[in-house]
C-alpha cells in the first residue's frame, strides 16, 4: 500500500495555491503598473503618479487590464461612485448650519460642479457601453476633470480648502486620471488605436 507523504502533498497545495491565486493578481498588477506608467499624463501632487495610480487601479475589484473593456468601465464606474460620494459630502455640509456663512454660496457652486462631474462619468459610462469612445474621452472624461478642479478654485477665492471640509480633491483628480490611464489603456489595446 503506497502512502502519501505530508510535505509533498503540502508542496503540491502551496504550488496549486499559487498558480491559482497569486500569480493571476501578480500578472494583473504588472499589467496595471505598466498601463500606469505609459498613459499616465497628470502627475500627482506627490509627483508619485504612477504608484497613486496603481494603488488607485488594483484597489478596484476586477479591475484588470487582461480584459481591457472591463479594465476600463471599472475605472470609469469607480471614479463615477467618488464623485458620488463627494457630492454627498458636500450636501451633508451645506445642511450644517455651524458652516461660515461666507463658504456657503462656494459650497453651493461645489455641490454644483461636483453634481455635474457625476452626471459626466454616467454619461461616460453610457457612451462607453454605446462604443461611442471619443466621446467618452473628449466630453465626460474631461468634463468631469475640469468640474471637480473649479470647486476648488471656487472655494480658494474665500480662503477655504476642500480638504477643510472633507472635499479630497487631489484624491479625486487621481481617481480621474487613473479612470483615464483604463480607458487610454482600452483604446490602445482593444480597438488598436493610439490615445
Amino acid at each position: 500500500m503506497k502512502t502519501f507523504s505530508f510535505p509533498l502533498f503540502m508542496t503540491s497545495m502551496v504550488t496549486f495555491y499559487l498558480a491559482t491565486i497569486i500569480l493571476p493578481f501578480a500578472g494583473a498588477h504588472s499589467r496595471i503598473e505598466e498601463a500606469c506608467k505609459k498613459y499616465n499624463t497628470v502627475p500627482s501632487a506627490s509627483n508619485n503618479g504612477t504608484h497613486t495610480c496603481v494603488s488607485i487601479l488594483s484597489s478596484i475589484p476586477g479591475c484588470d487590464p487582461s480584459d481591457p473593456t472591463t479594465f476600463a468601465l471599472n475605472g470609469m464606474e469607480f471614479a463615477e461612485q467618488k464623485v458620488s460620494e463627494t457630492a454627498d459630502i458636500i450636501k451633508a455640509k451645506l445642511k450644517d448650519r455651524s458652516l461660515n456663512p461666507r463658504v456657503f454660496g462656494p459650497l453651493r457652486t461645489c455641490m454644483h460642479l461636483y453634481n455635474e462631474g457625476s452626471y459626466s462619468f454616467g454619461f461616460g459610462v453610457l457612451a462607453f457601453k454605446e462604443q461611442k469612445y471619443e466621446t467618452v474621452n473628449y466630453r465626460w472624461l474631461n468634463g468631469a476633470f475640469y468640474d471637480v478642479s473649479q470647486c476648488e478654485r471656487v472655494l480658494n477665492m474665500v480662503g477655504v480648502k476642500g480638504e477643510d471640509l472633507g472635499i479630497k480633491t487631489e484624491y479625486l483628480l487621481e481617481v480621474f486620471n487613473s479612470a483615464k490611464v483604463a480607458f487610454y489603456y482600452f483604446v490602445n489595446n482593444k480597438l488598436n488605436v493610439v490615445a
